[in-house]
């Protein structure tokens, strides 16, 4: 594997990316608030958060069957 020691445009970019989001959300947190009950929010966050979800498999298609590595590296 080759050794990186400085980080790359795309990872920089999805940094800075994730903490837009974190940030956003808090604010959005804050301002409904007043409106909305603290668990509806956090109800519409997972089903959002699912959704998103959902739409990366039904892009990338993973192979999630019983022979799949992803679960062989979780059961050993």
């Amino acid at each position: 594997m080759e050794e990186k020691r400085a980080i790359d445009g795309v990872g920089a970019a999805a940094l800075i990316g994730f903490a837009t989001l974190l940030a956003f959300n808090q604010v959005v947190i804050k301002v409904t608030a007043d409106g909305f009950n603290p668990v509806f929010q956090a109800g519409v966050r997972s089903v959002l958060g699912l959704g998103v979800l959902v739409l990366w498999w039904l892009i990338r298609r993973p192979n999630l069957g019983p022979n799949s590595r992803a679960i062989a590296f979780w059961a050993s």
